[in-house]
């Protein structure tokens, strides 16, 4: 029987910055690029944030018109 490996990313619970109202939060390539390494290492991941329930996701990482790479898979060695 091998051993599994179990991650735990903890991320932000912040959506804004200190006073200042403009959305912010996990840049969204930060997050799929280790998950998917980890995934793709044959990891279990789990997410969590930090106060518990919704993880903000900056809305600048979530542009869909080719302004943004794709998530690297399998940077990590």
């Amino acid at each position: 029987m091998g051993t599994s490996i179990k991650i735990l990313l903890i991320l932000t619970s912040q959506a804004t910055m200190g006073n200042d109202p403009r959305p912010t939060g996990v840049w969204f390539e930060e997050l799929s690029t280790p998950y998917y390494a980890f995934i793709d290492a044959g990891a279990e991941v789990d997410i969590a944030s930090v106060a518990g329930g919704k993880i903000p996701l900056d809305p600048h990482s979530l542009q869909s018109e080719g302004k943004n790479p794709p998530p690297q898979r399998g940077t990590f060695s």
